[in-house]
């Protein structure tokens, strides 16, 4: 029962845990493949890595410039932005 309670609980945390709500979209022209874009907490800025996740790239929402922020291979797997919405964590 408790493994039961235990998984329940894990499901629930997984799925609500890092979603992001959407309250406005926009068509983003930029050319190529990326994946796992997080958006800063003041949605001015997105964290972008490529398709094989081998680097970071940013995203300026104002501009659409977008700016090579790491080239280490494997650093597009775990990035995120720090509360202060300013910096962002490889």
């Amino acid at each position: 029962m408790k493994k039961a309670l235990l998984l329940l609980a894990l499901i629930i945390i997984s799925t609500n845990g890092f979603s992001q709500k959407l309250t406005k979209t926009k068509k983003i022209e930029i050319t190529g493949t990326f994946a796992n874009p997080i958006t800063s907490p003041n949605g001015d800025f997105i964290l972008l890595t490529n398709q094989q996740s081998e680097g970071v790239l940013l995203l300026n929402m104002k501009t659409n410039k977008l700016t090579q922020i790491s080239k280490i291979e494997g650093s597009g797997y775990g990035y995120s932005w720090a509360n202060d919405g300013e910096s962002f964590f490889l």
